[in-house]
């Protein structure tokens, strides 16, 4: 023990022996007024190791036990060598641990008020020669390599973890940095006990677009996973006229140092360019759901003419194929001014479908759209592989899916340039949809536009799912006058029909919806408008929208010029809204007109803004017509009412209600209506056309029985077959109504005759039909599945004559021959003797089964052939029973038991 004096401050140090958990370390000691400090240091016997797991078993019961994370323990660490600190006032230790198969390791921990965090990080130091690459190695030097400095996990308290690592890249002579840094707020992992390696291995890019001769590096890609960190390569060689792209290059270094060092290539692609001639050419492999797809493209390109094949290949796991085709021809085929063809495009897909784009600004982007533009992610400059990677995304491998695509690119009178895709998806579902793309340049092909405007469209039409939607956008390159004037806005008409829970509903609309107007399945629209920033100080704003709905119209616009410089700032805006309902018809309209000027003071000890305003409001209502319009000026404002105020509603009578929104079928009475509407749907075999009678077939008969009318009840007979709460007749005030339909069936004799029944379920308007007025942003506009009818169908014929159940009775074989017309049949029964079972052995039975059944030839195959020339069954080679005797483990549950046929 050491007591120095000096200033009168004191420090200890003991050194010792202790024992932690299980294990022997070398203790040091150590004390004084800043800070206490103890360290020990622990060494493995000569060729052992422990791993961290059994460590922290070792030290269970301590305050250094620490549950180790499921994906360390996927590293293979053995630590032949540990030492430790731990700082008593900063509560912090540290680990320095030597591994047996890696690099050096530390393990720290901190304490974040009451949690605590570990860091886990491995000192690897492993360097890898880029020239020992096939292909592309020849074209580097020895100096270029890749060295993989630390690896390391992050540990919260809450079991989540952040991956950071150190790389450095040495090429062409320069050192590029690429650090990984632990950040858990944004690349946290879940660290339960399910966790999969695939979480770790997303790929983060660096751009680099470097030429060293003929080689060119355009990015490096960096992944961890798999007990590797994975380095990808996006690159080529450029000889003369040849370039020669390198696909999915990747390089993995083991962070084991046992492991070997693995590397591979996904594709290649090839063009050759000598103009006027380009061909291009490539193939790459990609991973689709364990699948592998094998996309190929090929271009052919003589001036102005330009031919391209693009597809891909796949085999689902039971041998099923996956496949797609798509030419594109670019050539000025001719025809009329106003829709003269400059190109033709078409495919189709087997076990594929297509992934729309979401967002009707993206169908830019979409492949074959913007393949046939020569713009977006496949444009005419783009190489063939990264052509090959775009495919893959949009085009998707689906089991009993097809579709058949067919487009055309064409001008009209020189200003408008468009090209629209027609596909046809069908199999599980079918559902049609057209993408367009069309571009007016003013004055056209001329570097100086004066106006230029680009629409995206989007047309799907899903029977299936109950959907028609039309929507489309101006995107962000439109423009009018300047390039800083911009062009925005969109249109949208969707409805739906069939068993769509908004089957009822639609929306058509330009610019969207008034502020605050919102329903969730209505699609989002921008408003159509300007955006222009005149000068550095002045710009300009103006927008417009339009929208109807089953229950309202809606428009309006607005208009804002604003001058800022400065503290100071002026203004004028314009607005206007217009809004009208249905019955009970109500409208309203809203204008509002501001110009002012307001200058911030920002100089002590004052901190004010001063504004000078003059705005007018004027709000106008009916019926009965009346308004109010509101003056403010910054020294005094007043409001001016005029006409009648606003009155309640008042409720319609029935006659002008069913006028206005019952569909209504007149009979011979001229002011008689009928609200109930009977037809046979389905069954009709033959009709009559001069008396209309109709001969069905009971089997398929469907007679439909509609209500105009919402049924709070409905009956067949005196059975339930539908009920709804909660109705109501909003214009006409009804806070709660009842109908009740009762559907009889009678013979002409009167008799009662037995029918089943379904109920018909609609959805409708709660504008009409709601206990009260909805609000005008309420987001619920229909009453979901009300009773409006029922579909009467005919019931199940039960048999007659069948034979009586044993032992209740019997049929007597004479009597059936004397009910059919057949002479009398005589038996003679036999004693045949009894099978003799054959002995099968136990071992090998599916085996057995196969050698049995999947062997072909001998009795079957005449027996089936026979049976094939006869009627037309399957041979016995059409039968594959190869492939089932293949497969006996996965198709059998269990292992049979094998019995000859006859015996017990």
């Amino acid at each position: 023990m050491e007591i120095p004096q000096q200033n009168l401050s004191i420090s200890v140090q003991i050194a010792g022996d202790i024992r932690i958990g299980d294990l022997p370390f070398r203790l040091l000691f150590q004390a004084s007024r800043q800070e206490s400090i103890i360290s020990a240091a622990w060494n493995a016997e000569e060729g052992g190791g422990i791993s961290p797991a059994l460590l922290s078993q070792h030290f269970s019961n301590t305050p250094l036990s620490v549950d180790i994370p499921e994906a360390v323990s996927h590293f293979d660490l053995s630590l032949t060598k540990i030492a430790f600190d731990y700082h008593f006032k900063a509560k912090r230790f540290t680990f320095l641990i030597a591994t047996k198969n890696y690099g050096a390791l530390t393990i720290s921990s901190h304490s974040s008020g009451l949690s605590r965090e570990f860091c886990f990080k491995l000192e690897i130091n492993s360097v890898f020669q880029l020239n020992k690459l096939p292909v592309i190695g020849e074209g580097l030097k020895a100096e270029d390599y890749i060295r993989l400095g630390y690896f390391s996990v992050t540990v919260a308290r809450e079991k989540k973890a952040a991956l950071g690592a150190d790389l450095e890249v040495g090429l062409f002579g320069q050192k590029i940095p690429f650090e990984l840094l632990p950040s858990p707020d944004n690349r946290s992992m879940s660290l339960a006990s399910d966790v999969r390696q695939e979480s770790i291995s997303s790929v983060k890019w660096l751009d680099v677009n470097k030429d060293a001769g003929p080689l060119h590096l355009a990015r490096l890609g960096f992944a961890m996973g798999d007990g590797c960190v994975t380095v990808q390569v996006d690159g080529g060689l450029r000889l003369s006229v040849l370039l020669l792209e390198f696909l999915g290059l990747y390089l993995s270094i083991p962070l084991k140092k046992s492991k070997p060092v693995d590397f591979g290539i996904q594709g290649l692609a090839v063009t050759v360019s000598r103009p006027p001639l380009l061909l291009s050419g490539g193939l790459y492999v990609a991973k689709e759901k364990k699948m592998s797809l094998y996309t190929g493209e090929i271009s052919v390109r003589v001036g102005n003419f330009q031919l391209t094949a693009l597809g891909s290949y796949g085999v689902f796991d039971d041998g099923d194929p996956s496949l797609f085709i798509f030419l594109l021809l670019n050539y000025p085929l001719g025809g009329p001014s106003i829709f003269y063809i400059t190109g033709l495009a078409g495919g189709f897909g087997y076990n594929r479908t297509i992934i729309l784009p979401a967002e009707v600004k993206d169908v830019k982007k979409f492949p074959f759209v913007a393949a046939a533009m020569q713009q977006g992610p496949l444009k005419k400059e783009m190489s063939p592989g990264e052509i090959l990677k775009a495919m893959n995304a949009s085009i998707k491998p689906q089991r009993g899916q097809y579709f058949a695509s067919v487009g055309v690119r064409f001008t009209s009178f020189g200003l408008v340039d468009a090209f629209l895709l027609a596909n046809v998806m069908f199999g599980d579902h079918l559902e049609i949809s057209l993408l367009g793309l069309a571009s007016v340049s003013l004055p056209p092909r001329s570097s100086t536009k004066v106006a230029y405007a680009e629409l995206a469209l989007k047309v799907v039409i899903a029977p299936d799912c109950g959907v028609v939607s039309i929507l489309g956008v101006l995107t962000s390159e439109s423009f009018v006058l300047d390039k800083g004037c911009k062009l925005r806005g969109g249109f949208a008409f969707v409805t739906w029909f069939g068993k769509n829970e908004h089957s009822g509903d639609f929306i058509l609309t330009l610019g969207g919806y008034r502020e605050g107007f919102l329903i969730p399945h209505y699609p989002k629209v921008d408003r159509i408008g300007v955006d222009w920033k005149i000068s550095k100080n002045l710009s300009l704003t103006a927008s417009f929208y339009f929208a109807l709905t089953p229950s309202c119209l809606m428009m309006g616009g607005c208009l804002a010029l604003t001058f800022e410089m400065g503290r100071l700032k002026a203004w004028f805006r314009a607005r206007v809204d217009f809004f009208m309902q249905w019955k009970p018809f109500a409208y309203s309209l809203s204008l509002y007109v501001s110009i002012g000027a307001s200058f911030r003071w920002d100089f002590f000890p004052f901190y004010r803004t001063f504004t000078l305003e003059l705005s007018a409001n004027l709000d106008l209502w009916g019926p009965p017509f009346g308004g109010k319009a509101h003056v403010k000026w910054w020294v005094i404002s007043f409001t001016i009412s005029f006409g009648e105020g606003k009155a309640l509603e008042i409720p319609i009578k029935w006659p002008e209600f069913a006028e206005s929104f019952l569909p209504q079928a007149k009979t011979g009475n001229a002011n008689e209506a009928q609200y109930i509407g009977i037809r046979v749907a389905d069954g009709i075999v033959r009709e009559n056309r001069n008396s209309g009678e109709k001969i069905v077939s009971a089997k398929y008969l469907s007679i439909e029985i509609i209500s105009r009318l919402p049924c709070s009840s409905l009956r067949l007979e005196d059975e339930v077959r539908g009920e709804y709460g909660g109705l109501g007749v909003v214009p006409m005030g009804i806070s709660h109504y009842t109908s009740e339909l009762t559907v009889k069936v009678r013979s002409a004799a009167g008799a009662v005759v037995r029918m089943q029944g379904k109920a018909i379920l609609s959805n409708l308007p709660r504008a009409l039909w709601a206990q009260r007025k909805p609000e005008i942003n309420d987001t619920d506009t229909l009453q979901k599945n009300v009773p409006t009818g029922i579909v009467l169908c005919c019931p199940d014929v039960e048999p007659e004559g069948i034979l009586p159940e044993y032992p209740a009775g019997s049929y007597d074989v004479a009597e059936l021959c004397k009910n059919e017309m057949l002479p009398p049949l005589i038996f003679s029964w036999t004693h045949p003797s009894p099978i003799r079972p054959k002995i099968y052995p136990d071992e090998n039975r599916l085996r057995q089964i196969s050698d049995s059944i999947v062997k072909t030839g001998g009795l079957r195959y005449n027996c089936l052939s026979m049976l094939a020339k006869e009627f037309g069954v399957y041979r016995e080679e059409d039968l594959k029973l190869d492939r089932w005797g293949e497969n006996l483990d996965e198709i059998l549950f269990s292992t049979p038991e094998i019995q000859a046929i006859g015996t017990e």
